[in-house]
């Protein structure tokens, strides 16, 4: 024993392992557990909990909000190299193909969202000496 008294447990020990069992398992019912670990011994002891400190509560609310985030499902950009090879096999007589990578091109190059591209119609493109321009009537704003 150090010296540290092993009960009541103090906040911010309470603290310091719910941010280790975030990190470590990253699972919400290894989080709840140990919260409940930590309060009721100490309820049926007739001390005070450390779960009852403001700080424990927002490392327990947002350790659980992060963890109950579903995982990130973002997909990885096309690269040039990737345009090149996929044009290489594209067959240019074959119009479904030549209209998909003439698809792929222009979304990389006007970094346009799928959502985007499919909302292009005709009188959106205008073709002047040196450039292309596509206007696109409905976007997603980022704050």
């Amino acid at each position: 024993m150090l010296g540290v008294p092993d009960f009541p447990v103090s906040p911010m020990d309470c603290a310091l392992y719910l941010l280790y069992l975030l990190e470590s398992s990253k699972s919400t019912s290894a989080i709840n557990c140990a919260f409940y670990a930590f309060k009721w011994p100490h309820q049926i002891a007739g001390v005070d909990s450390p779960t009852l400190h403001p700080t424990i509560i927002a490392v327990e609310e947002g350790a659980l909000r992060l963890v109950s985030q579903p995982a990130s499902q973002r997909k990885e950009p096309l690269e040039v190299f990737q345009l090149k090879q996929l044009s290489e096999k594209t067959d240019f007589d074959n119009l479904l193909q030549l209209r998909s990578l003439v698809m792929f091109i222009l979304a990389f190059s006007g970094f346009f969202r799928s959502s985007e591209l499919c909302l292009i119609c005709s009188r959106h493109v205008q073709f002047s000496l040196d450039l292309v321009t596509i206007a696109i009537e409905k976007a997603k704003h980022i704050n």
